[in-house]
C-alpha cells in the first residue's frame, strides 16, 4: 500500500492535471486507528478552508457526500489496514463508503478476508466484480528473501545460505508477520553456531510461532506478570492506559486466576485519585518482551496500548483464557479478569476512560457470571454509574443517546421507570442548590426531558418540558434577552414534537385541535429565529429547517384528518385543503434544500418521510420516495436505524390504504423486528408496531403463515 501511495504521488507529480492523493496506514501511530480521525483528516485536505463536522455520524455523511460528486480534480484514497479501525457505536461499519463513487474518485483499501468492514462490503451489489476484489498473493521467494536481509540487516546480522533455505521453506514464511517474528527470534538468538537447528524448530504457522515465542517470554521475565498484561488486554475494551495496567499489576498476590471466587464488594472498593503502581524495572522487563506485539492506540498523549494483530488475541484465548476446553471455563476465566477492570474502573482511572471501559465490563459479567445473585451485583454497579450526572452528560445526545438508553435497559426490569426517577430526582436537588443557576436547571430540565422522551416516556417528558418552559417564561429577568429566547426557542419545537409523538396513531378529527397547536408552536420557534438575526448562522440554520420539516407534517395531518364537512367548520373561506397541503409541500422542500445545504443527510431522509406524507392517496408518489429514501437510509445508517423503523411502518400504511394486506403485514413486521432492536421491546414506538400486527387482519394471516406473535 505504502509503495502504491507513492507511485501515485508520483505520477501527480509528472502529470498536468491535478490529483489529489490521500493515504493513511491504519495501527502505524497513535491516534491512528480512530474513524473519526481518518474521517476529518481526509475531509481537512480535500476542503482545506471548510468547518469539520464534530460527531462521526455528520462526518460520514460530508465524506459520503464528497466521495459520490463528481470532482473536477482527481481524488485517489489508499487506507491499509481498515479492519484494524477502532469498534464504534455503529450498527455496521462502511457508512462513510457510498456504492457508488464520483466520476473522478478512486479508492484502494487493503483489508483481511472476513473482518466486519470486508462483510459488510461483499453485502453490496457493486463488490460482485473481479476487478473490485483483489486478493494479496503470497510472498515469492525473492520478497521473502529481501524481508529477511533487510530486517537483519538493520541490526548488522545476516544469515548464510545454508540457514535462509530452511527458513524460507517453512510454508508459513509466505505470511510477512510470520517472517517478521521469526526474524525477531533470530535476531535474538544468541547461539550462531546451532541457528540452523533452531530454524527447524520453528513452529510452521503464525499461531504456533506465537505460542512458540510466549512461552520463551514466560521463561525469561516475571511469568505472572507476562500473563496478567496479555490477559487484561484481551479483556478491555479499547486497549489500556499503561499507568493502568502498572496499577493493576502492582497487586501481584490477586492477580493469578482462582476459581469460583467473588471479587470485593462495592463498599471494600474505596474511590482513591493515586494508586500505588508496578515498579518501573518490572514492568520494562515485560513490556520489553511484549512491545513488538503491542501497538499504540488513540491520543499519542495517552500511551494506551494494544494487541498489534487479531491473532495474538486468540492466541491468548487458547493459551491463557481456556477457549478450546469448553466455553465454561473459557467465559469463567475471562469472567475474572472482566472482574480485575470491573472493579479497578470502579475506584479508579479517569472518568472518560471509565466511561468507555466500566460499563463494558459490567455487562460481560453481567451475562457471563453463572449465578443470579452475581448477576444482580453488576446489574446495581451499572445503575450506579447511570444514576451519576457526569455520566449523563458525558452519554447524553439530544438527537438519540442510543448508549446511553441502551445502558439502562441492560440494566435490571423497569429501567426506564428507574432512569426517570433518578434523573427528575436530581433536578429536583438543583432546584434546591442555590450554587445553580437557573440557566443551569432549564438546561438540565431540557436535556432530561429530551432524553425521557427518547425512551418513549413522552408524557413524562412533556411534564419536564411543560415546567421549564414556565419557568423561562415566568422568570424573564433571570436570563440574558438572547438565552431566554434561544431557550424558548428550543423548547416550543421541543414541545411540538412531543405532542406529535403523542398523536395516536389511528388517524380522527379529533387530533386536529391538537396539531393546530403544535402548528402555533413550531411558528412560535420560526418567528424567534427570523427575529433573530442569525438565520445564516450553522446551528440556527439547521433548527428552522427541522421546524419547517415539523410544521409541513403537522399540515398534512390536518388535511388527512378532515372530511369536507370538518374542513368547512375549521376553515370555512380561509384556506382550502389543496392550498394547505402545497404549503406543507413547499415548507417540506425549503427543508429539504437547507438539509442538503448543511450536509445534513439523516435529518434530510426524515425531511423525505414528510415529505412523501403529503401526498397521501397517491399510492404510487409515496412508495417511490419512500424507496429511494429507503435506499439511502440503509446505505448511510444501515438496517437497524430509528429512521428505517418509520420507513417501513409508513410503508406499511400505504399498503394498508390500499386494502394490500400482504404487503401491508410484511412492512409493519419490518418495522417492529428493526424497533425492538432500535428502541428495545418496551418502548412506545414498538408497542405501537405491535400493537398494529395484533390486529385482527394480520393477526389472521400471521396464524396462516405460521408466523411468531407474542
Amino acid at each position: 500500500m505504502a509503495k502504491a501511495a507513492r507511485t501515485a504521488l508520483l505520477q501527480m507529480d509528472r502529470s498536468s492535471r491535478l490529483c489529489k492523493v490521500f493515504f493513511h496506514f491504519v495501527g502505524a501511530v497513535p491516534n491512528s486507528t480512530s474513524l473519526l480521525e481518518i474521517l476529518r483528516r481526509f475531509l481537512k485536505e480535500i476542503q482545506p478552508d471548510t468547518d469539520l463536522p464534530e460527531t462521526l455520524e455528520e462526518t460520514e455523511q460530508v465524506v459520503r457526500s464528497e466521495l459520490t460528486r463528481n470532482h473536477s480534480d482527481r481524488i485517489v484514497i489508499f487506507i491499509d489496514a481498515l479492519n484494524q479501525v477502532d469498534e464504534e457505536t455503529r450498527v455496521e461499519p462502511m457508512f462513510w463508503l457510498p456504492e457508488v463513487l464520483g466520476q473522478n474518485v478512486r479508492c484502494v483499501l487493503s483489508l483481511i478476508t472476513d473482518s466486519e468492514p470486508h462483510k459488510a462490503l461483499k453485502k453490496r451489489n457493486d463488490f460482485q466484480s473481479e476487478k473490485v476484489e483483489i486478493p494479496v498473493l503470497d510472498l515469492d521467494a525473492k520478497k521473502r528473501l529481501e524481508i529477511v536481509n533487510g530486517y537483519l540487516g538493520l541490526f548488522s546480522k545476516t544469515l548464510t545460505a545454508e540457514q535462509v533455505v530452511p527458513l524460507l521453506a517453512k510454508k508459513a514464511s509466505n505470511n510477512p508477520l510470520w517472517l517478521r517474528i521469526a526474524c525477531e527470534e533470530l535476531r535474538l538468538y544468541g547461539d550462531f553456531g546451532s541457528v540452523t537447528e533452531y530454524i527447524m524448530l520453528m513452529e510452521d504457522t503464525l499461531k504456533g510461532l506465537l505460542q512458540q515465542v510466549l512461552r520463551r517470554f514466560e521463561k525469561e521475565t516475571d511469568r505472572v506478570l507476562l500473563i496478567s498484561t496479555l490477559c487484561l488486554l484481551e479483556a478491555s475494551r479499547f486497549g489500556l492506559l499503561e499507568f493502568e495496567l502498572l496499577e493493576i499489576l502492582k497487586d501481584r498476590e490477586s492477580l493469578e486466576f482462582r476459581e469460583n471466587s467473588r471479587e470485593c464488594c462495592p463498599e471494600e472498593s474505596p474511590v482513591t485519585e493515586k494508586r500505588p503502581r508496578l515498579p518501573s524495572a518490572d514492568w520494562a522487563s515485560v513490556y520489553r518482551n511484549l512491545r513488538i506485539f503491542l501497538r499504540p492506540y488513540g491520543n499519542p498523549s495517552e500511551g494506551r496500548l494494544d494487541f498489534y494483530h487479531s491473532t495474538l488475541k486468540e492466541v491468548v484465548q487458547d493459551m491463557y483464557l481456556d477457549r478450546q476446553k469448553s466455553e465454561a471455563s473459557y467465559n469463567e476465566r475471562l469472567c475474572w479478569w472482566h472482574k480485575k477492570l470491573a472493579v479497578y474502573y470502579r475506584s479508579s482511572g479517569t472518568f472518560e476512560r471509565k466511561v468507555e471501559e466500566y460499563p463494558h465490563h459490567l455487562l460481560f459479567l453481567k451475562n457471563h457470571s453463572r449465578g443470579s445473585e452475581d448477576k444482580r451485583f453488576y446489574c446495581k454497579w451499572l445503575q450506579d454509574f447511570l444514576r451519576d450526572m457526569k455520566t449523563f452528560k458525558q452519554l447524553f445526545n439530544d438527537e438519540f443517546s442510543e448508549t446511553l438508553l441502551f445502558y439502562w435497559r441492560e440494566s435490571g426490569d423497569e429501567n426506564y421507570e428507574q432512569m426517570c426517577k433518578c434523573y427528575v430526582g436530581e433536578i429536583r436537588a438543583m432546584q434546591k442548590d442555590f450554587a445553580y443557576t437557573p440557566s443551569d436547571i432549564t438546561e438540565r430540565f431540557e436535556d432530561v426531558s429530551r432524553l425521557v422522551v427518547q425512551a418513549g416516556k413522552y408524557k413524562d417528558g412533556l411534564a419536564l418540558a411543560e415546567e421549564c418552559i414556565d419557568m423561562v417564561e415566568k422568570f424573564p429577568d433571570q436570563f440574558e434577552k438572547e438565552e431566554r429566547n434561544e431557550k424558548l426557542m428550543y423548547l416550543y419545537g421541543h414541545i411540538a414534537r412531543i405532542k406529535s409523538l403523542l398523536l395516536p396513531p389511528t388517524q380522527s378529527a379529533k387530533e386536529i385541535p391538537e396539531l393546530q397547536a403544535i402548528i402555533e408552536l413550531h411558528s412560535k420557534a420560526i418567528q424567534i429565529i427570523n427575529s433573530s438575526g442569525k438565520k445564516d448562522d450553522k446551528k440556527y440554520k439547521k433548527f428552522l429547517a427541522l421546524q419547517l420539516d415539523k410544521t409541513a407534517y403537522a399540515r398534512g395531518g390536518i388535511a388527512s384528518r378532515s372530511d369536507e364537512l370538518t374542513w368547512s367548520n375549521l376553515f370555512s373561506g380561509k384556506k382550502t385543503k389543496k392550498e394547505m397541503i402545497d404549503q406543507g409541500r413547499k415548507e417540506v422542500e425549503m427543508a429539504i434544500g437547507l438539509y442538503q445545504e448543511l450536509k445534513d443527510f439523516g435529518r434530510e431522509l426524515g425531511a423525505q418521510i414528510t415529505k412523501a406524507t403529503l401526498y397521501r392517496g397517491n399510492k404510487d408518489e409515496q412508495l417511490e420516495i419512500y424507496e429511494k429514501t429507503r435506499q439511502r437510509c440503509c446505505q448511510i445508517f444501515g438496517e437497524e436505524h430509528h429512521l428505517m423503523c418509520t420507513l417501513c411502518f409508513n410503508t406499511g400504511i400505504v399498503y394498508e390504504d390500499a386494502k394490500d394486506t400482504a404487503n401491508a403485514y410484511e412492512y409493519f413486521r419490518k418495522a417492529l423486528s428493526i424497533g425492538s432492536k432500535v428502541f428495545g421491546p418496551k418502548h412506545r414506538m414498538t408497542q405501537m408496531y405491535r400493537d398494529t400486527l395484533k390486529e385482527k387482519k394480520y393477526a389472521a394471516l400471521a396464524k396462516k403463515q405460521g408466523d411468531a406473535t407474542d
